[in-house]
């Protein structure tokens, strides 16, 4: 079913919720699931729709991220001719980068009082 939460009493970055799931092997999602809010890991693929397109009429919206380093199956044949929406929408939340869950981030997340969101150096880009 769906994964879903209500942020209640927010008072600091350590308040939000923030959920991983880590998967060694495929993640398939059911036809039923609309929403999840959460980042998805797996060592396979990640499936939208774990039977057939027929069965998945459904949009899935997912708050958070996907990794499948095997790849993706975007199997979702939702269609609304009046809003045009996608099938599937991953929207990337601010707490995936700022405040990443627990086992995604080597932080202990005891200071909160600073986040390194890039440690990189880059060369300037000149236009001609």
């Amino acid at each position: 079913s769906d994964i879903s939460y209500t942020p209640n009493n927010i008072r600091a970055i350590n308040d939000m919720p923030n959920l991983a799931i880590i998967v060694k092997g495929d993640i398939n999602i059911a036809e039923n699931v609309t929403n999840i809010d959460a980042l998805l890991y797996a060592s396979g693929r990640i499936n939208t729709c774990s039977s057939s397109t027929q069965n998945c009429r459904s949009r899935l919206v997912v708050n958070g991220s996907i990794v499948g380093k095997n790849g993706f199956s975007f199997g979702r044949s939702y269609f609304d001719p009046i809003s045009r929406l996608s099938a599937e929408l991953i929207s990337l939340t601010p707490q995936t980068i700022i405040y990443p869950p627990l086992g995604i981030d080597n932080s202990t997340y005891l200071d909160t009082t600073t986040y390194t969101i890039d440690y990189s150096e880059y060369q300037p880009r000149v236009s001609q």
